[in-house]
């Protein structure tokens, strides 16, 4: 039987954070226990208190503490750093002690970190770190947590630490450092105003005015230590352990062997590091890692001991405790020694040199020094021996999955043969021109989004899952992989970036609905359905991607503000040899009969559109403008492709109705053809116009309007996200963009003065200039540019500052 009980309860031996340490090295050398009757062991050691110090008042509690300190230890100083203009009561100070007025940046954590660097060779024995609300907490349940400072001085001399509070609902102090190390605040309320915000009336609300700006970080959790442990030997101490203390509430002491084992420039770019406000991010990231940082670590036995006692009680970040203790052992799960069954779920815990790995788990993928042969190999220009999985959302839909096509056909001739394979949810009418390119497909159905976000919120997710799960489809263990479209967020958002032993995730976004500004006209945008790119998430997510690749330069500046990583652009393009034969060849015969076996009149001027019915294509528009040039006596054709099917996209249904019910029009009646989409290359279609229109208010890079180009039939189109960048600057067709999103009286003046080109047999030129404009936007600049993201990516993974911060 398998009891879950308390971390603090006698019954589950290994959760008490004490038991398992070995002796202090204060009473080690202070001789403790071997003292004669009534004398102190530690009176030989020096104390010092340093408190931080903001609040009017809050310091009548200083006298008791410095008493219970000298009867233990000689006091050697009392610093006191006021920091918010209050100036101390001098009444509760020792008058020796010294007051420093200093600038209110960092909140105490600077105080600490500061004081330390200003007085690294003069440290006591013994220092006390003491807010001035330590033992007057505005917090009842918080507050109820402090011990009494008689047991600090006691615990300090016993453990060399002591953490001035309790953990709260008797969970452990011990913290999964991997789980730890990605936490994340998005909003933050001082204790104060907390407070006062439970007070009944006004108080909320003039507490939240009150409040300072809450400031996130500037890098993850992750990165924010990589900078200050930028010395690898120190790194590698915090990285040994798979468990790591956390002292709470910001009050502690420590001893000043701990203090001294980090040298003077950690504790310089600590201070430099919280100077950047008073409410701030990396104040909270600080706060986790002071016991981290100066506790005596457990023994090796004695951590593992404890991680098979852990169970399935560590906090992760779906759940309430996880908000604010992440990562924290919540309970121990007694079984003896027969901890076997869970030894999975928490094996994960154990750095890898440590951690049981049932048979096939745990493939190897690229290491810091196979980045570094791939970086020079790329330098030099050869093909490194680097895998490749592509990941697609489907395999019938056209934009997304057909870029995905060109991209791994240019990834193919990049490294060895057989090492770029594509897996998708489902099957689709794609998979054979992936098979027709030398890229094997695999369906993974747990890819689909409501699998994959059930996946990724596994506490066993992570790079390495990843590498198993693609692994297991495709025979390969990738370097890397290629995220196709927004869908994949929850997978990115779960990603461990800082994660040595897995994969690197590189996320193309092809959506231009991807921010709140940019949404479209019903109010839609992905985070309304995708909670990981909204904020206060978005930017978190985005810094786990290794790298995010836009399809144009106006959707990547809608996320400017948060290029946490690296971002690039990669526009995509329309090769002839991938379109229709007839089509690429310009078989004019071909075009003649296709055109009457779609009833289309020979002679006369046929617009063609791609997309499913909805709103933001704006279909409407097209047909209304058909009607003014009938009215006009012109003989006019639309052709609609990509209508509502099952591998088209659904469409909006009430928009989609509207379109059905306009077409049929006597205006414009027998004169729209709707051609639905069934998995063929649209280009066979657009290929049979005399102009292509898109009238659509967002688009991010459309293929069709490239495909269109490239075969030499003119485009008209709003310029709508990366819309307008497929348009030259040439003073011949630059008109043929209509720059005014919400007008269609201009679109329909701009497609009418084509139809005027038409007639007067100039229009097909004016499709010559769009088409040798976008010539050298082809497979060579696409192929140019990938690969010169790809060096950039794998020369920064194999000279990353931070990759020793293995969290696996």
């Amino acid at each position: 039987e398998t009891h879950c009980v308390s971390t603090s309860s006698p019954r589950c031996p290994g959760c008490e954070y004490w038991q398992m340490l070995p002796r202090s090295p204060l009473r080690a050398a202070t001789g403790a226990g071997d003292a004669p009757d009534g004398e102190p062991a530690s009176r030989g050691l020096t104390a010092e208190v340093v408190v931080a110090h903001c609040k009017a008042g809050h310091m009548d509690w200083l006298p008791a503490a410095l008493e219970a300190i000298r009867s233990r230890m000689a006091l050697k100083a009392v610093t006191v750093v006021s920091k918010c203009g209050e100036k101390p009561s001098r009444g509760a100070l020792p008058p020796w002690a010294r007051v420093v007025v200093a600038r209110n940046v960092g909140r105490n954590d600077h105080t600490w970190a500061d004081h330390i660097a200003r007085n690294y060779d003069a440290l006591a024995d013994v220092v006390f770190f003491l807010k001035d609300t330590t033992f007057e907490y505005p917090i009842p349940e918080l507050r109820d947590l402090v011990k009494p400072m008689s047991a600090m001085v006691d615990e300090v001399l016993e453990h060399s630490f002591s953490c001035s509070r309790r953990p709260q609902w008797n969970m452990s102090l011990w913290h999964s450092r991997r789980d730890l190390w990605k936490f994340s605040l998005d909003t933050y309320t001082p204790a104060g105003l907390q407070a006062a915000g439970r007070a009944p009336g006004q108080a909320a609300r003039r507490g939240a005015a009150r409040s300072p700006k809450y400031r996130k970080a500037l890098l993850d959790f992750g990165s924010y230590l990589g900078h200050i442990f930028s010395v690898h030997s120190e790194a590698g101490r915090m990285l040994r352990h798979s468990l790591v203390p956390v002292c709470y509430g910001g009050s502690f002491a420590a001893a000043r062997t701990f203090v001294r084992s980090w040298g003077p420039g950690t504790w310089a770019r600590i201070a430099e590091s919280m100077t950047r406000g008073d409410n701030i991010e990396e104040g909270h990231f600080l706060e986790r890692m002071w016991a981290a940082m100066l506790a005596p670590p457990l023994p090796e036995a004695a951590e593992e001991r404890l991680v098979r006692h852990a169970g399935h009680s560590v906090a992760l970040p779906h759940e309430a405790v996880g908000q604010s203790y992440l990562g924290v052992l919540k309970s121990c799960c007694c079984r003896g020694d027969r901890y076997q069954p869970r030894l999975r779920s928490v094996a994960r815990l154990l750095p890898p040199g440590r951690r049981p790995q049932p048979p096939g788990w745990g493939q190897p993928a690229a290491t810091a020094e196979r980045w570094a042969e791939a970086s020079a190999a790329l330098r030099a220009g050869g093909r490194p021996r680097l895998s490749v999985a592509l990941v697609t959302h489907s395999l019938d839909a056209d934009g997304a999955p057909r870029y995905l096509l060109a991209l791994g056909k240019q990834l193919r001739d990049l490294v060895p043969d057989g090492a770029v394979v594509c897996l998708s949810p489902t099957d689709g009418a794609l998979r054979r021109h992936f098979a027709a390119a030398g890229l094997p497909v695999a369906v993974a159905p747990e890819l689909a989004p409501a699998s994959l976000r059930e996946l990724a919120a596994l506490p066993s997710w992570g790079p390495a899952m990843v590498a198993d799960l693609l692994h297991a489809r495709t025979g390969i263990v990738p370097d890397i992989v290629v995220w196709n479209t927004v869908t994949f967020a929850p997978a990115i958002a779960r990603h461990d970036r800082h994660c040595l032993g897995g994969p690197r995730f590189l996320w193309v976004l092809h959506e231009y609905e991807i921010a709140w500004e940019a949404a479209a006209d019903d109010g839609f945008w992905y985070g309304k359905v995708i909670p990981e790119i909204a904020p206060p998430k978005s930017r978190r997510t985005v810094a786990n991607a290794d790298g995010v690749i836009f399809v144009s330069d106006k959707q990547r500046k809608l996320w400017s503000r948060q290029a946490a990583t690296k971002f690039f652009t990669l526009r995509g393009f329309a090769a002839l040899n991938e379109l229709p034969q007839p089509a690429a060849e310009g078989d004019q015969g071909a075009r003649r009969r296709a055109r009457r076996l779609l009833g289309l009149g020979e002679g006369g001027f046929v617009m063609s559109a791609v997309g499913t019915f909805c709103q933001r294509k704006r279909q409407l528009w097209m047909i209304r403008v058909l009607a003014d040039l009938l009215a006009g006596g012109h003989d006019a054709w639309l052709l609609l492709v990509g209508a509502p099917t099952a591998l088209g996209g659904s469409g909006d249904g009430a928009y989609a109705d509207a379109v059905r019910t306009q077409m049929h029009a006597p205006d414009v009646r027998g004169r729209v053809k709707v051609v639905p989409w069934q998995g063929d290359n649209v280009a066979l279609y657009v290929w049979l116009a005399d102009l292509h229109l898109s009238a659509s208010s967002l688009e991010a890079f459309p293929l069709n309007t490239l495909e269109a180009m490239s075969l030499g039939v003119p485009v008209v189109a709003t310029a709508a996200g990366g819309t307008e960048e497929q348009f030259a600057e040439d003073p011949r067709t630059e008109w043929m963009c209509v720059k005014n999103l919400n007008s269609w009286g201009n679109f329909a003046q701009t497609v009418k003065r084509a139809h005027t080109e038409f007639l007067a047999g100039r229009l097909a030129d004016l499709g010559a200039i769009q088409r040798d404009a976008i010539a050298d936007s082809g497979p060579a600049r696409f192929q140019r540019d990938l690969r010169s993201i790809v060096e950039d990516l794998v020369q920064g993974w194999a000279e990353d500052p931070f990759r020793w911060l293995n969290f696996c």
